[in-house]
């Protein structure tokens, strides 16, 4: 749950509650399991296919766009209703980021039972990235780990393949039939502790689409383009402007200094 404001407790209690209650209405359509809730409204969840992680996400960004928020959340600049140039409506009331990834083998996570639960929790490899990805997406933002390969209404993640496409879109099975999801490839991010570049996607639904976002935090490549390096020169020739700046106007206050201290 993105916090960008100061929440009076009792709106942000009641808000987080009616997201909670949301998400979990709708896990089981597709198949997908809570595993815990760390924070409130922060929750680990697993699903049996990417492509049934991928809709659910989508569809719950599409549906908490009309819950029954309270006044006084809506009322709070993070919160209000905003609509696209298309009059789509792209936000209204709490935001919500995620990030998802997907691996075939047991090498990549294991699992055990909480204590307090007896539910599963996941950990390795692939729970860390899943972490990383979502520290990377923006409030109301879905990011997904991966490259792809496109079959009718089905995705496989290939991590393999060396071309990466930029766009796909893909259309719901009888689970959720008239869901159309839209993966826009953002570029490479750096993550901490994860081995190698990894290229991201941003999905939503259509409606969503026209939703903006700042680039994530870790971005450095676009396809070929590496943007760390560019951005090091650009952020070193602005120090060195700030540095000259700031030695000139030291200059010119040690000469007025000097000559206010002749005419003393």
């Amino acid at each position: 749950v993105a916090l960008q404001d100061d929440y009076p407790p009792q709106v942000l209690e009641e808000s987080v509650a009616l997201y909670c209650g949301l998400l979990r209405s709708l896990l089981g359509l597709f198949g997908g399991h809570e595993c815990k809730e760390g924070d409130p409204g922060k929750f680990t969840l697993v699903f049996h296919t990417l492509h049934s992680a991928l809709i659910f996400s989508c569809t719950l960004q599409s549906r908490l766009l009309h819950l029954a928020w309270p006044e006084s959340l809506l009322a709070l600049p993070s919160c209000r209703e905003v609509h696209s140039e298309r009059g789509e409506l792209v936000q209204r009331g709490l935001s919500i980021s995620v990030g998802c990834a997907y691996r075939q083998g047991a090498h990549y996570c294991f699992r055990r039972p909480l204590k307090d639960t007896g539910r599963p929790d996941y950990f390795g490899i692939l729970p860390n990235l899943v972490a990383r990805i979502l520290g990377q997406a923006r409030p109301g933002q879905v990011l997904i780990e991966g490259q792809f390969q496109v079959d009718k209404t089905k995705i496989i993640l290939n991590s393999n393949s060396k071309k990466v496409p930029r766009d796909i879109i893909l259309c719901g099975d009888n689970l959720d039939a008239g869901v159309e999801v839209v993966c826009k490839g953002i570029g490479y991010v750096r993550l901490k502790d994860v081995l190698g570049d990894v290229w991201i996607y941003s999905v939503s639904t259509k409606e969503l689409a026209d939703r903006e976002f700042l680039p994530p935090k870790s971005l450095i490549r676009i396809g070929g383009k590496n943007l760390g390096s560019s951005f090091k020169k650009s952020m070193s020739d602005k120090r060195r402007s700030f540095a000259r700046n700031v030695s000139s106007i030291s200059r010119g206050i040690d000469n007025r200094s000097t000559k206010t201290s002749k005419y003393e």
